[in-house]
């Protein structure tokens, strides 16, 4: 028998069933499966759905014409408002190269019409950036936790940590390093020596980070790189 034949059937057959695997874990899985598309960078308002599973789409009461067709106001619709600033914030977060996943604790939701919010754990999966490293498209696995309940302040931890994060990420290199040493109370003579640098350079660069994180003193820029888990 002619081994490309067979090859040929093989790698069909795997094809097939490869196929079928990834209709299971879209379809059948208990979890809601999105795909999001955000057109300008960090701009909430251009964020639109390209992809909803049946399952998630029942839990809405909608259908992919209207979630795709109304954009941002479905979003603001279904979405708590708290957690949506959050995914606001979440969209100015700049990803290094190579990273693949971002974690969010939870999310509340609740179907169209309805007045109760049900609590869902989502992992995101960056599908592209843009060309200044924030998120373009996402993939979302979201999984309905119950009771919420009680759960439903612990989203402000995180938008927190991220708001930090987007303060941090405009400082340069040299400036985090200054920020690590101003974090465990080295003075800014010590500063300059341990940097082999000049005295005015070290109290430059000190004032350009208060300038960049709007941090009042040390006290609140030590607050904020800690609350960013940076250090």
């Amino acid at each position: 028998m002619d081994m490309d034949f067979i090859d040929q059937e093989i790698a069909i057959g795997l094809a097939k069933h490869e196929a079928r695997f990834h209709k299971i874990i879209v379809e059948e899985l208990p979890a809601i499966v999105y795909v999001n598309r955000i057109e300008r960078p960090g701009d909430i308002t251009s964020i639109h759905n390209m992809f909803m599973n049946q399952r998630g789409l029942d839990f809405l009461g909608t259908t992919s014409s209207e979630l795709c067709s109304r954009r941002i106001d479905f979003f603001m619709e279904i979405i708590h408002p708290s957690d949506l600033e959050l995914m606001a914030v979440s969209l100015k977060t700049v990803y290094p190269a190579g990273s693949s996943q971002f974690f969010v604790p939870m999310l509340r939701v609740k179907p169209k019409g309805r007045a109760d919010y049900s609590l869902f754990c989502c992992s995101k999966v960056v599908m592209d950036t843009f060309a200044d490293g924030t998120l373009k498209m996402v993939m979302v696995t979201a999984m309905q936790i119950t009771p919420p309940d009680h759960l439903l302040p612990s989203g402000l931890p995180e938008k927190n940590r991220l708001e930090c994060d987007i303060k941090l990420s405009k400082l340069t290199n040299r400036e985090t390093e200054v920020l690590g040493l101003i974090v465990k109370g080295v003075t800014t003579k010590k500063m300059a020596g341990k940097l082999c640098i000049s005295y005015s350079t070290a109290k430059t660069h000190r004032h350009n980070i208060y300038q960049k994180t709007g941090a009042k003193n040390s006290a609140e820029l030590t607050a904020l790189a800690v609350e960013s888990g940076t250090f």
